[in-house]
């Protein structure tokens, strides 16, 4: 084996092992620090937004309102086996929503190994022609693993780890160098699942279109590109337009609030600190249909 092969090898070894090694540290840093997370007041007490999220996931199965805020993430918290109504104590015990978080600390995993992958296909040619440069592709993951409020959100019942996962692997998706249709299918769908989140997240969507039109130079191809990852995107979100056009008796999205938080203003526990100019309580009519 030639000198320059070695070295190929390596340094391939090196970018597949090292990852999974971090992974797996960060993976039982977690299971030490979840059980002290649960006992705090934090975990075991949700406010507003969480309550919301888990009264709407106890009712998933026999949802007849309109999607108000996230069509996905109540039944993300369902599919955890964490659905609940929100007992009168607002005293939750620490298994009954281990499942969604578990879910999150996994979404903030993956979102340290996204980040990573992402600066590894962008900049890794330029940081081999560093001395130690491959260190510097852990940045981007570096600064998310400090940034103390995402960990936070990790073992709340909010919205914002399974949102960042799906943001963070469309771009990864987008950032291949070389795309195929089933690439820009790949990227559309996740892209339309994080609007079911957030649907601000589809902001993110002229960036996947440009991606798309110059993925090929052959301009049949660009128009075919372009059709397949708009199509890919709107096919999660069919469903919930759907359903929520069917209750709202008129087109309208799959959230009726596009990303602003209206709840929090007028639930019974809100203290008068953000207020919204729409009347009504949202825990009493969260589809806001007294309004529409």
């Amino acid at each position: 084996m030639t000198e320059g092969a070695g070295q190929v090898r390596q340094s391939a070894w090196r970018s597949f092992v090292v990852p999974l090694v971090v992974l797996a540290f960060l993976a039982a840093w977690w299971a030490l620090l979840l059980p002290r997370a649960e006992q705090s007041v934090f975990a075991r007490v949700p406010v507003l937004d969480e309550v919301y999220y888990l009264d709407r996931s106890a009712a998933i199965a026999s949802e007849t309102q309109a999607h108000f805020v996230s069509p996905l993430y109540p039944q993300l918290i369902a599919w955890m086996g964490s659905g609940q109504v929100v007992p009168d104590s607002e005293i939750l015990s620490a298994s009954a929503v281990r499942g969604i978080r578990l879910l999150q600390i996994a979404c903030w995993l993956g979102i340290v190994l996204f980040l990573y992958l992402i600066a590894s296909g962008t900049m890794g040619d330029q940081a081999q022609e560093i001395p130690g440069g491959r260190w510097l592709l852990w940045l981007p993951s570096l600064l998310f693993i400090l940034y103390r409020p995402a960990s936070v959100y990790a073992v709340t019942i909010l919205l914002e780890l399974p949102l960042v996962f799906l943001l963070t692997l469309h771009l990864y998706c987008l950032s291949w160098r070389r795309h195929h249709w089933w690439t820009l299918v790949l990227a559309g769908l996740v892209l339309g699942a994080a609007g079911l989140l957030r649907g601000t997240a589809l902001a993110l969507l002229p960036l996947a279109i440009w991606t798309a039109w110059k993925s090929s130079a052959i301009p049949s191809r660009k128009v075919f590109h372009l059709l397949v990852l708009v199509a890919a995107v709107l096919l999660p979100l069919l469903p919930a337009t759907l359903h929520n056009s069917r209750q709202a008796g008129r087109l309208t999205g799959p959230t009726l609030n596009g990303g602003v938080n209206l709840y929090i203003g007028n639930g019974p526990q809100a203290n008068g600190f953000y207020m919204e100019s729409i009347p009504g309580d949202r825990r009493l009519d969260p589809a806001g249909q007294v309004f529409l």
